[in-house]
């Protein structure tokens, strides 16, 4: 399993049931967000964070954003 699946698979883990869809986003998109100018530890969160905004929550509406976030 490569990390960023390994990654989503312990996010869903430890969401409540239902939260996460078993599949992660397609790769070709977290590609587009990746940022090569910064650390991998940085680039994970980053992969953490916009899994946070793509992926709806339980009721189907988008994560809410953080403040200050973009």
């Amino acid at each position: 399993m490569d990390p960023l699946t390994n990654l989503y698979e312990r996010m869903r883990a430890s969401a409540p049931p239902g939260t996460l869809p078993p599949d992660p986003p397609p790769f070709h998109e977290w590609l587009r967000y990746w940022n090569d100018n910064e650390t991998d530890p940085g680039n994970l969160r980053n992969f953490e964070y916009w899994l946070s905004r793509r992926i709806p929550v339980a009721d189907g509406r988008p994560a809410r954003r953080r403040k200050g976030a973009d």
